[in-house]
């Protein structure tokens, strides 16, 4: 299976392909954090929620 690793500045963070319907997000650093989504762009979308907290101060 496929994973993609990002460096987001202060994120670090992996995304596998678990199957055809299945991405794994997991992240490393700021928090240990594993989550299962059905869509690329989902597993995205969190990757920027938290970048966008990050960035407010929350």
């Amino acid at each position: 299976m496929k994973t993609i690793t990002f460096k987001l500045g202060w994120i670090n963070a992996t995304v596998r392909k678990v199957s055809e319907t299945c991405y794994q997000l997991s992240i490393i650093h700021p928090v240990k954090c594993v989550q299962r989504f059905t869509s690329l762009q989902e597993c995205y979308d969190v990757l920027i929620r938290l970048d966008k907290s990050r960035r407010q101060g929350a």
